[in-house]
């Protein structure tokens, strides 16, 4: 006798008679729980075991999924990064202009140099994403369709014979061999994902205070009370900026 464990080959339960522990337990935890329970001397009920190998299923499915969306979310927090960028920079280089009193000309020139280099960068990073994500979608298509047609043969075993404490230790062999390197590339991703968020908040915070410099050094050269407040109002406006990114980037962390 064999068993394939898919979404659809997995005996179908109703809603009433499915364990809440499949929604709130992961795997790792339900099997736990069916170990502790062979170890006591209680016997494994085929609906329980059922709902195991479902769940090493859909975990599985998850982390494919995951391991798909992550390079697509990386290549957007870049696209962030560059246009802010680009947006800093050119309030940078029209300040450093205007000190140099360059000609008009030649400001637009530079400021063209600069604006065809961000798009050339931004419009790589726009094709590559685009492209990941057509990757991804045919990817979650392709894994769908095997797994509704029962070509899933990742977690086929032959079951015959096999007490319940063999099952469980061939299906945490299974999640060991499928779903950990998932985990582990997901990991990696993650930390991608955080170094370039926490950067991202690094150049936002940077343009904050950049700007609230430029109002704070105009409002001493001139020293009138609207420049006064309204630097006032950038300095709070950029120390309110700055806790936000914080926040965002030790979220992105956790």
């Amino acid at each position: 006798m064999t068993i394939a464990i898919s979404l659809h080959q997995s005996k179908e339960l109703s809603p009433k008679e499915e364990d809440s522990r499949f929604y709130y337990y992961s795997f790792s935890n339900f099997h736990i729980e069916l170990s502790h329970k062979i170890q006591k001397g209680s016997k494994v009920t085929e609906k329980e075991l059922d709902m195991l190998k479902k769940k090493l299923t859909v975990e599985w499915k998850r982390k494919q999924y995951d391991v798909c969306e992550k390079p697509v979310e990386l290549c957007s927090y870049k696209l962030c990064i560059s246009f802010i960028t680009m947006l800093t920079c050119a309030l940078i280089s029209k300040d450093i202009l205007d000190m140099a009193r360059l000609n008009f000309w030649i400001q637009c020139c530079i400021f063209g140099i600069e604006s065809v280099l961000f798009l050339v960068i931004v419009q790589q990073l726009w094709c590559q994403r685009r492209q990941i994500k057509s990757e991804c979608e045919s990817e979650k298509k392709i894994l769908e369709e095997d797994i509704e047609n029962g070509c899933n043969t990742r977690f086929r075993f032959d079951s015959h014979k096999k007490t319940d404490k063999e099952q469980l230790m061939i299906l945490k062999n299974l999640y060991s061999q499928e779903v950990e390197p998932l985990n582990e590339k997901i990991r990696l991703l993650r930390k991608q994902i955080s170094c370039w968020v926490m950067f991202l908040a690094s150049v936002v915070i940077l343009h904050y205070w950049y700007c609230a410099a430029k109002l704070v050094i105009k409002a001493m050269t001139t020293g009138s009370n609207e420049g006064i407040k309204l630097a006032k109002r950038s300095v709070v406006q950029a120390i309110t900026g700055t806790l936000h990114m914080l926040v965002i980037a030790w979220i992105s962390r956790q």
